[in-house]
This record gives structure tokens, C-alpha cells and sequence, in this order.
């Protein structure tokens, strides 16, 4: 199983610290995104927190309408992926969360705003 390698339940290792998303993709793009999630999600070592994160990741790979976001969100998305990144590295647990913290805030604004999603907002 793939997941082994990050998970410290399973080997009895530490999860490795996970790489930057930097290089995943060119800016903005989902598969960019969507390598960052799965990266930081298998860092957790959780196989369930690691399955939860593909129902999400369908839903705003089906639904979100990327071309109504201006590029200049996406940069900021692209910012805050390397910054929660960076601080995993450096093991900077507290910088981690609080700029997790602070990318959600971001996310939830431009998820309530009309015409981000193809249909209506999900449920």
C-alpha cells in the first residue's frame, strides 16, 4: 500500500515531512492542488482523514467554477499552499495550523461568493 511510506501507525516510523507543492503543477492549477491535499493529508498518518479528503476533492473538482475565481485568488492560494507547506518542513507545528487556519478563513470567503460554484453551492 502506498500510504505506508507517510504513516507512522502503519511502519512505525514518523511520517515523512512532505514535500512543497512548488514544482506539483504550473500556479493555479488543480492538479496542484489537489497534490498539495493528498500530500498533506497522507502527512497526517490517518488512513480515514486521507480517504475523507476524495469526497471534497470531487465535489470542488466537479462543481467549483475555476474560470469565475480571478487569477489573483488563485495566487493567493498558491502563497498559502507553500506557506503551510514550508512550516511542516521546518516542523513548525503552531505556523502550520495558524496559516491553515488563516487559508480556510480565505476559502470560505470565496466559497460563499455568488457564482463560484457551476449549479448553486453544494449542500
Amino acid at each position: 500500500m502506498r500510504w505506508r511510506a507517510w504513516s507512522g501507525r502503519r511502519s512505525g516510523r514518523r511520517p515523512r515531512t512532505p514535500p512543497t507543492a512548488r514544482a506539483a503543477a504550473p500556479p493555479g492549477t488543480a492538479g496542484r492542488a489537489m497534490d498539495f491535499h493528498t500530500t498533506e493529508l497522507m502527512a497526517t498518518g490517518n488512513l480515514m482523514f486521507t480517504m475523507m479528503g476524495q469526497p471534497v476533492s470531487d465535489v470542488l473538482r466537479t462543481t467549483l467554477d475555476r474560470a469565475a475565481v480571478a487569477p489573483e485568488q488563485w495566487d493567493r492560494v498558491d502563497a498559502a499552499h507553500l506557506a503551510i507547506a514550508e512550516h511542516i518542513a521546518r516542523g513548525e507545528a503552531a505556523e502550520a495550523e495558524e496559516a491553515m487556519r488563516g487559508h480556510l478563513l480565505d476559502l470560505r470567503e470565496l466559497y460563499e461568493e455568488p457564482g463560484t460554484w457551476r449549479g448553486g453551492a453544494p449542500v
